[in-house]
């Protein structure tokens, strides 16, 4: 989050001058320093407050949010200004909870009723495969939490995970997260996955942002860059590919559901199966999102900028 707050707003000029980008990275890390250090002292849920209030506050603030703003009005076109402008500053407030959490990850990932695991035909098929698996799922809530299902039920996974351009918050945020007890492999490291995919290792992803190697697949009736390979590969290999939610229910607390997977259509070729994949996945997430706007992370734009229904999404 103090990426948006700072960065941002001095982009291009710090593009230029790498000494002010490299001072520029040491403030937000000494923000970020500033809001853990007083999450570390409040309980959890009290901690979650701090970073709605936090995140609420800056987020509107930052140039990101015109990205908010933008994919909220696609996603949902009926809605009236005023609530896309509400929801996105609900969704901000999700954002600073997720970012004030982290030094908390470990008591919540340990606390079975602080993180609820509710498996609706995953686990037990990943099980029943005797072979990895992968798990993906959009950014919902706390989504740094969903690798606590399969850590539970003893399936060893390596969480995929966009390294931050700030090195300072990068190594802070991957300290945190190995309280998760998974591994963790750069998004880019297309062998590394492999590797941990041949050894047993199942691989978690979020697929739910634009990526843009990825192919225009409809995403809440609009195509939208999407990853393709990670269906692709599980079809290749023959292997479950499941989706996963991850809800807030009241401060820090947490349902993490696991999927029966999605299984590839035998009739088509595999390149458009995993096609087929992919677009029940997104058929997903969207109902997820529908159901708790409030929670989705949207802050990259998500959609081509001119919008199929006319105007700008960015």
């Amino acid at each position: 989050m103090p990426r948006f707050i700072i960065a941002s707003r001095f982009k291009n000029v710090a593009d230029r001058m790498p000494g002010l980008e490299r001072a520029i990275w040491r403030s937000e890390a000494g923000l970020l320093d500033l809001l853990w250090g007083s999450a570390r002292r409040l309980s959890p849920d009290r901690a979650s407050d701090l970073g709605c209030r936090v995140g609420r506050l800056f987020g509107v603030r930052s140039r990101k949010n015109r990205h908010v703003l933008a994919n909220l009005a696609t996603a949902f076109p009926d809605w009236p200004k005023a609530r896309v402008e509400q929801v996105a500053r609900s969704s901000w407030g999700e954002v600073g909870r997720t970012v004030a959490e982290f030094p908390h990850l470990a008591a919540i990932a340990g606390e079975p009723e602080r993180a609820q695991i509710v498996d609706l035909g995953g686990i037990e098929a990943v099980k029943a495969s005797g072979r990895p698996a992968i798990f993906v799922a959009p950014h919902l809530a706390n989504w740094n939490l969903l690798p606590i299902a399969a850590v539970r039920s003893g399936v060893p996974l390596s969480a995929l995970y966009s390294p931050q351009s700030n090195p300072f918050i990068d190594e802070r945020i991957k300290e945190s997260q190995r309280a998760l007890r998974c591994r963790l492999i750069a998004v880019e490291d297309g062998r590394g996955m492999l590797k941990d995919l041949k050894e047993g290792r199942s691989i978690g992803l979020l697929m739910d942002q634009r990526f843009d190697a990825g192919e225009m697949i409809p995403f809440f009736g609009h195509p939208a860059a999407t990853p393709v390979a990670p269906a692709r590969l599980a079809v290749k290999l023959g292997i479950p590919f499941v989706p996963c939610r991850v809800e807030r229910l009241e401060g820090a607390h947490f349902r993490v559901s696991i999927h029966p997977p999605v299984q590839p259509d035998s009739s088509l070729e595999p390149r458009m199966a995993a096609r087929s994949m992919v677009e029940q996945v997104n058929h997903l997430f969207e109902a997820w999102i529908r159901a708790a706007p409030e929670q989705w992370l949207c802050a990259k734009r998500r959609w081509p900028k001119a919008s199929p229904v006319g105007g700008e999404t960015a």
